[in-house]
């Protein structure tokens, strides 16, 4: 008798389903924004651990007045910060003699102190505060600064 070869019934088995989870994209809340827009007022303290500190000079009519100055006190929840400046104007002059900007450490040690219009380097933080100080005279005018913070 004849072989007749009789192909094997094909059975499609579905792979199984996975329900795979879009991805959790964590969208961090903006940074809150620490400013100061008034002169002489003596400081400002914060408690942050994100933030832009910026000086407002830009939108002033007319140049600082002799001996102005700002300072703010930023403490924070982490152990470090790092400090990014994005626009810097400040009078230059030798030794930063009149006007300047100067970051101080949560011991009090100067970090840095810096005037002209070139960014200053990104500075980190150690501590649970930082603070910066910034001082005019009543002659040039640059147009101020603003720098990113970020604690860890």
């Amino acid at each position: 008798a004849p072989v007749v070869a009789t192909p094997a019934p094909v059975v499609a088995t579905p792979a199984p389903v996975v329900a795979t989870p879009a991805p959790v994209v964590a969208t961090p809340e903006p940074a809150p924004a620490v400013a100061l827009t008034l002169r002489n007022d003596g400081g400002r303290s914060v408690r942050a651990t994100a933030g832009r500190i910026s000086d407002g000079w830009a939108t002033y009519p007319t140049a600082p007045e002799d001996k102005d100055w700002a300072e703010w006190s930023v403490t924070v929840r982490g152990t470090s910060c790092v400090l990014q400046f994005t626009s810097f104007d400040v009078e230059e002059y030798a030794a930063c003699a009149y006007d300047n900007l100067e970051v101080l450490g949560s011991d009090g040690a100067s970090l840095g102190k810096f005037c002209g219009s070139s960014l200053p380097p990104t500075l980190m933080a150690g501590g649970d505060s930082f603070t910066v100080v910034l001082r005019s005279d009543a002659g040039v005018a640059g147009s101020g600064f603003s720098l990113d913070f970020a604690c860890l």
